[in-house]
């Protein structure tokens, strides 16, 4: 519970209950799996409305206060302990691209950090939170990762770095580069403009950044992205291979012990499986070490280290997005001192 606010809150990824997801699932309005969730990237955006909505409007209720501040907690905590890189495919569900969370969480830095009115202590600690999370690990992870050139500076994405020619040859085709590029430009210059000093590292990339961003202008190979996909990418990431305690049908039939921890024979489009209620450390440990509807243990799981270029999911991608972050982030580029 946060002791400040008197509540403790996280946004899920779909505003729906279980009883409504059980209601109107034969309608084609249910949840993936009838089970809600966290996504990080979700969560930076809804950080970045109530951000808005307290700049604007001043101090809010101490529910909203609660969740703006716990889903501050939530970004940084993602950034600083490595999950961003570490486990993208559990910390972005739905969004893939991981500059583009980096970019999403700081907006909410460059909003208040440019707000005046920006006073009041909920709005205090999530800059504190933002700051040191996206001008620390945040800000050392984009560097770490920069590329320079004679072209300037970029970001290889994983969209197009594993594709091979007709013959079976790596053959990359670098197809999210600009995407990937300008979303890590506009992280870097929205953490650190409100900032008394900016790095000349930071700068350097910033700027490395413009120019090659300008240099792409009219390459049209590189404009696709993966601003959004399919939960379930990896199979070891699938909901029924996870441990759970709660497990039944919505018809409100539960499930054994022995179906639950042997058989896939229950998993059907009307399975309800998930983690109800928050398990100690040691006794989520013990949970690892069971396997879980057919799926065997999977006590250390490890993000593949082809990483999404070695399994295949649905995914969504938006060129006219690409072009419109490329304007924006030469835009903020541009006008940084």
């Amino acid at each position: 519970i946060n002791a400040e606010y008197g509540v403790s809150a996280l946004v899920t990824t779909w505003f729906q209950t279980l009883e409504s997801d059980i209601k109107l699932r034969l309608k084609g309005m249910a949840m993936p799996f009838n089970t809600n969730n966290v996504d990080a990237s979700v969560s930076a955006n809804v950080l970045f409305a109530l951000t808005t909505l307290s700049v604007q409007h001043g101090a809010l209720p101490a529910s909203q206060a609660a969740l703006m501040v716990d889903t501050a907690r939530l970004i940084a905590f993602c950034i600083e302990r490595g999950v961003a890189t570490a486990h993208p495919d559990m910390a972005f569900l739905y969004y893939p691209a991981r500059n583009f969370f980096m970019w999403a969480a700081s907006r909410s830095l460059r909003l208040i950090e440019s707000a005046p009115s920006a006073t009041s202590a909920p709005l205090a600690e999530v800059r504190a939170l933002l700051s040191t999370a996206l001008r620390g690990e945040g800000t050392k992870l984009l560097l770490s990762e920069v590329v320079h050139s004679a072209d300037g500076a970029h970001w290889a994405g994983w969209l197009g770095a594993a594709d091979r020619s007709v013959l079976g040859y790596l053959s990359p085709s670098h197809e999210g580069d600009v995407f990937t590029t300008a979303t890590a430009a506009l992280a870097l210059v929205d953490s650190w403009s409100g900032a008394t000093a900016i790095p000349a590292d930071v700068k350097a990339a910033i700027r490395g950044a413009e120019k090659w961003l300008v240099s792409k202008v009219d390459d049209l190979s590189m404009r696709e992205n993966s601003f959004f996909s399919g939960s379930w990418k990896i199979l070891m990431d699938n909901p029924f291979a996870m441990p759970g305690n709660h497990a039944e049908f919505t018809n409100g039939t539960k499930l054994t012990q022995h179906q639950l921890h042997t058989s896939d024979s229950s998993i059907t489009a009307a399975l309800i499986f998930s983690m109800e209620g928050v398990p100690s450390a040691s006794e989520y440990k013990a949970m690892l070490q069971q396997p879980y509807l057919g799926f065997p243990p999977n006590p250390k799981h490890e993000f593949p280290k082809l990483g999404y270029n070695n399994v295949q999911f649905p995914y969504w991608s938006s060129p006219p997005l690409t072009d419109a972050f490329s304007l924006l982030a030469l835009t903020k580029c541009a006008k940084l001192a």
